[in-house]
């Protein structure tokens, strides 16, 4: 456990496929304008042609490339909290397939000659199936799939993310919203209806009350756009993010995956009259896809839905317990 405060952080990381979970719990009578928040997100998408990561296997005898442009950014987003006491602590989500330890150890040490040495970081990936290959897994026998200017590119930008959230830091109170939203198992054969628990934490400033940014935690396979998608895109993740700043106001809406195992987005059936318009209109578009960036965008819009009509609630006392 992390102790931020009176706020608990518990986290479990799972490297290789971009898993994470967070729980928080407030102790006594913990009130939000104790903690100091900031939040920021970098684009960490690229125009340079090179294997994307999540479809097939390194037995591909040609790997998928981003040749199609792209369709929206990847970004890695930051939230950032500092208790009275001065502890710091960090939530990092990169658009990324996974990240491999080494990778975050990297991260974690060039971040805390940045900000503090003894900064408490949880480094995440949304394990998008739409970005490049950050674990060298998916590129064709007998070379890696791993870009390493990439790869140095994106864990510069990491660190860059987290120094601009603390750099952001200001008194705020916390809001939580909980409930539970659809999503599907099995979704290549016989695709079962399910729901899962979601929390999102809402951050603002006890100054001007203005939205610092907001976190949630919901779990499905960004897999909506299929493998015949040439460009890079974060998948729902994206359409969610977009919905959220629609709803909320311009922030970083940082979205943490769950554990995602067989558990897959619930794509809109053929004939949906709700699917919504692809909410990046100017985004580059892979001809082969056909309805998958409205999909994509449905599936996040659903998302931001559900949550933004459930209740919010200030977390002022132990008993507004936390689960992400």
């Amino acid at each position: 456990p992390v102790t931020i405060g009176r706020v608990c952080l518990m986290h479990f990381i799972s490297a290789m496929s971009g898993l994470c979970a967070l729980a928080w719990s407030p102790f006594e009578s913990a009130h939000a304008a104790e903690l100091k928040v900031g939040a920021a997100q970098i684009d960490i998408s690229t125009r340079n042609t090179i294997p994307m990561g999540g479809y097939g296997t390194f037995f591909l005898k040609t790997p998928r490339l981003n040749g199609a442009g792209v369709h929206d950014p990847l970004y890695a987003s930051a939230i950032a909290f500092e208790s009275e006491q001065g502890e710091r602590t960090a939530v990092v989500v990169l658009d990324a397939v996974g990240l491999s330890a080494t990778q975050i150890s990297r991260i974690e040490t060039s971040a805390r000659a940045a900000v503090d040495s003894q900064l408490n970081l949880i480094v995440s990936a949304t394990h998008s199936h739409h970005s490049p290959d950050t674990l060298g897994l998916w590129g064709a026998l007998p070379k890696s799939g791993r870009n390493d200017r990439y790869a140095e590119q994106l864990e510069t930008a990491t660190v860059q993310a987290v120094r601009d959230a603390f750099a952001k830091l200001q008194p705020a109170r916390l809001t939580q919203r909980k409930g539970r939203h659809f999503n599907s198992t099995s979704a290549l054969t016989n695709p079962v209806e399910v729901q899962d628990s979601f929390v999102s934490l809402g951050f603002y400033s006890t100054e001007d009350d203005h939205l610092i940014g907001t976190l949630t935690q919901w779990a499905a396979h960004p897999t909506v756009l299929g493998m015949e998608n040439n460009a890079l895109s974060s998948d729902f993740v994206g359409g969610f993010r977009k919905s959220m700043e629609n709803a909320l106001g311009a922030a970083p809406h940082v979205y943490v995956n769950g554990i995602i195992g067989n558990v897959y987005a619930l794509t809109p059936p053929v004939g949906d009259p709700d699917v919504i318009d692809d909410l990046f209109p100017a985004g580059d578009r892979d001809p082969d896809v056909k309805d998958g960036y409205k999909n994509s965008s449905t599936v996040g819009y659903r998302l931001a839905q559900t949550i933004l009509k459930t209740s919010e609630v200030e977390l002022e006392s132990a008993a507004n317990a936390v689960n992400v």
